[in-house]
């Protein structure tokens, strides 16, 4: 199973790197998306991946209906380009961020730590899996790309790297927090099959994601009903520093 994730993610990194190296099939990036976006009476609803045309349809809600700022989210992640320009716009109005079911990978990264406020249903589930400092996803697989198609997925993951960390900068949250389940001190991802990683709501508000709660529970027990398969991160400052 994570064999194949990592080869999904590697043929998307190929679609966009190509985009960079100016060989893309432009119709094909600017096809329909198939996530669902939509104004539900008081709040946007976004269900499914997030990608430019759930982005651009988003903003286009946003730009006829600006007094509502409350975003209703059940994703598994996406476009990681995509997912940052939603929260750039997620930040910059301070929407308050309803998980619904899930909210993994890109939309955990960009879209979840972007919002002013954060609720959750009282089964949701948000956890990250690595960003743009955690290459060694793509780094381990890479005999499986082309040698003439290397140089543009390195292209793009220099890209993505920079503008990961402008991002983060800019949001004013920990950028290591797509990554510290990978960390050799602190991390959890080493010692099993997980499909992510979480944090408790005090490390949240150390790297600087607050307002965050869920419903019928407790601002301590926010994180408590997470299932097996994902790993909970425990930042220690005395760890991260060694």
């Amino acid at each position: 199973m994570q064999f194949l994730k990592l080869l999904k993610s590697v043929s998307a990194i190929l679609i966009v790197g190509s985009t960079l190296a100016g060989c893309s099939n432009q119709q094909a990036l600017e096809a329909e998306s198939s996530t669902y976006v939509a104004l539900e009476q008081d709040h946007f609803v976004i269900r499914g991946p997030i990608d430019m045309d759930a982005t651009r349809k988003l903003t286009a809600l946003f730009e006829s209906n600006s007094s509502i700022r409350t975003l209703a989210i059940s994703s598994d992640g996406g476009d990681p380009m995509a997912a940052m320009q939603l929260g750039y716009l997620l930040h910059r109005n301070q929407f308050t961020l309803e998980v619904e079911d899930y909210c993994l990978n890109s939309c955990a990264n960009y879209v979840f730590t972007a919002a002013y406020e954060r609720k959750l249903t009282a089964d949701a589930i948000v956890a990250w899996s690595g960003g743009a400092t955690e290459e060694s996803w793509v780094q381990q697989w890479s005999f499986y790309i082309l040698p003439g198609i290397r140089h543009v997925v390195e292209q793009y993951l220099d890209a993505f790297l920079r503008r990961e960390t402008r991002y983060f900068d800019r949001i004013n949250v920990d950028q290591q927090i797509t990554a510290y389940g990978f960390d050799a001190n602190v991390g959890c991802m080493q010692g099993g099959s997980y499909r992510g990683f979480y944090y408790d709501s005090a490390d949240l508000l150390v790297m600087g994601v607050g307002r965050t709660s869920r419903e019928g529970s407790s601002w301590v027990s926010t994180f408590d009903h997470y299932p097996s398969d994902f790993c909970k991160v425990e930042l220690d400052p005395v760890e991260l520093l060694r």
